[in-house]
């Protein structure tokens, strides 16, 4: 058979199982009208028919100035899709649930809830708009979804965080849950992700698999709002109290060594990884009343003791 085209109202969605065992064709509404067309699955199998499920109760949130930036990802081997986007969730009864992200259940089209996926945590209903859900966020290799939920005032601004849970996608049912955590980033390479302990005001990580009593291991003296980079040997942060100072951890979480540049640069305000070398922009000094002044700095792994050495002189 063949899909009919979508109502012109509609956003459609595509995407192949990370295992090519299935299609996924996804309509969902617009402007908080929920999809007048049907979702699709194509089994990939010789002669197998196109399975069609009734039209999703999703619609993508307006951002007024453009369209929203979505997409349809699997989740490892689970056979559920993360549309990953704001959206709103229509139910028979009660109000709508705002929340970034929702799971598909490939095999039946059904939107999940919170509670289908194991996760407890109760929604926010605000007094003067919608039940919001959590955020959800996609590991790089599709098999890790961190499911985030936070507390809010009455109005919907932030107060912190309630908890996050972390599901695996090739193990279906596997769920942990850590409270007073927000994500942060997730290791290109799939072997870890990095938390905020908002509570303690502090950086973790958290290796991957965890094992069945694994606990994040804090990263001390990072700064959470500061860049994260990922390296072939770990990742790389900024010193919290030294702005102008990284710190390089091993894939356990352990401080493999700093490198103070205070003698080059003000701070540092980005950072990027590549194999075995870091990339850092940063603030040179200059005198007071100097136009600012920018520089890249390279940093190549291992270190050397100081950036002032031969051979560790960042390349600007």
């Amino acid at each position: 058979g063949e899909i009919p085209e979508a109502d012109p109202e509609d956003a459609v969605f595509r995407s192949w199982a990370w295992d090519r065992s299935a299609w996924l064709w996804l309509a969902i509404g617009r402007n908080l009208e929920p999809a007048r067309s049907p979702s699709w699955r194509l089994p990939a199998r010789p002669g197998a028919p196109l399975q069609s499920f009734p039209p999703l109760p999703i619609a993508l949130i307006p951002k007024g100035c453009c369209e929203p930036v979505c997409a349809l990802f699997p989740v490892g081997t689970s056979g559920r899709w993360l549309l990953w986007c704001q959206v709103e969730i229509q139910r028979p009864e009660g109000k709508p649930v705002w929340q970034f992200g929702v799971t598909i259940d490939g095999a039946t089209g059904r939107v999940e809830s919170p509670e289908d996926l194991g996760l407890w945590d109760p929604l926010v209903d605000l007094p003067k708009g919608a039940v919001v859900g959590p955020s959800f966020y996609l590991s790089p290799d599709g098999r890790w979804l961190a499911v985030e939920f936070a507390e809010l005032g009455p109005e919907g601004g932030w107060r912190g965080a309630r908890s996050l849970y972390l599901l695996d996608g090739n193990r279906w049912g596997w769920v942990r849950r850590w409270p007073g955590r927000t994500w942060v980033a997730w290791d290109p390479a799939g072997e870890g992700v990095v938390l905020w302990d908002v509570g303690k005001d502090r950086l973790e990580w958290l290796r991957l698999p965890p094992d069945p009593d694994g606990e994040p291991v804090p990263l001390a003296g990072a700064a959470p709002a500061g860049p994260i980079a990922f390296f072939a040997g770990g990742l790389v942060t900024v010193a919290r109290a030294h702005p102008a100072t990284v710190q390089f951890w091993d894939r356990a979480g352990r401080l493999g060594g700093t490198w103070d540049l205070s003698s080059l640069v003000e701070r540092i305000y980005g950072l990027l990884g590549e194999g075995e070398r870091v990339w850092m922009g940063a603030f040179e000094r200059v005198a007071p009343g100097a136009p600012c002044r920018f520089a890249l700095l390279e940093a190549r792994l291992p270190l050397s003791s100081s950036p002032g050495s031969s051979d560790g002189q960042p390349g600007r």
